[in-house]
């Protein structure tokens, strides 16, 4: 199971302007959404299932400040991934999981999951 960081419309341009690496991302928020799918689709044609985890901006923003790392898209990976891996463990399950933050559009909170190491 592979997670990745997704993002939100309405957050999408805060994101791409404070990340060091912004500028490596798409200017439209549509044509990024399109290539994210894209990426989703040949990964599972090659096996590999790909769960978006929707990023919260204030919250990652956040994370990066307490925790001293830059803000970019390695981080936001990493980020995703952590969240994504607890989600799962703690019984969420696929389906349900992507139903639950992707479909829905909801956001799993660090608090909520007490973790994200060190």
């Amino acid at each position: 199971m592979h997670f990745a960081p997704w993002y939100r419309r309405e957050d999408y341009a805060l994101i791409r302007e404070l990340m060091e690496d912004g500028e490596t991302l798409p200017l439209d928020f549509n044509e990024w959404e399109k290539n994210a799918e894209s990426e989703r689709t040949a990964a599972k044609r090659e096996g590999v299932n790909i769960l978006p985890v929707f990023l919260d901006a204030d919250e990652f923003f956040t994370f990066c400040q307490e925790k001293k790392i830059s803000p970019n898209r390695t981080t936001a990976a990493a980020f995703a991934g952590s969240r994504g891996a607890a989600s799962y463990s703690l019984g969420h399950g696929a389906s349900r999981y992507y139903r639950r933050n992707f479909v829905r559009g909801g956001s799993l909170s660090m608090h909520d999951l007490g973790m994200l190491t060190r």
